[in-house]
């Protein structure tokens, strides 16, 4: 009988051995699983500071090129502005204005 409680006993203490080293394993795994996850994480905020940083490029080139483009039809439209019905050009000045503003505010998110 004291050799069947022997018995018992170390397997008792097999399987709680077995299990801490699972748990053990898991805890190293989950270490390694977080650091890796570090590391990528940091790789993706880099490549998407480059890529932050070539639209913004994009974005300041189209703009120059626009640029004179808009200037243009700003005065034009100043032109037209001028030949109206007060009534009329007023609401055409407001036009303009409110596209002015919506394009500075589409500036600022963009540059954000």
């Amino acid at each position: 009988m004291a050799d069947v409680t022997k018995t018992l006993k170390d397997a008792g203490y097999v399987l709680v051995g077995l299990g801490v080293i699972g748990f053990q394993r898991a805890q190293v795994r989950r270490v390694e699983l977080t650091k890796e996850l570090e590391g990528r994480t940091k790789e993706m905020e880099s490549q998407l500071a480059e890529v932050r940083s070539q639209l913004t490029k994009v974005a300041k080139s189209v703009e120059e090129r626009f640029e004179p483009v808009l200037e243009e039809l700003d005065s034009r439209l100043g032109e037209l502005e001028s030949r109206l019905p007060e009534q009329v050009g007023d609401l055409v000045k407001q036009a303009r204005q409110a596209a002015k503003d919506l394009a500075k505010e589409a500036q600022s998110r963009f540059a954000a």
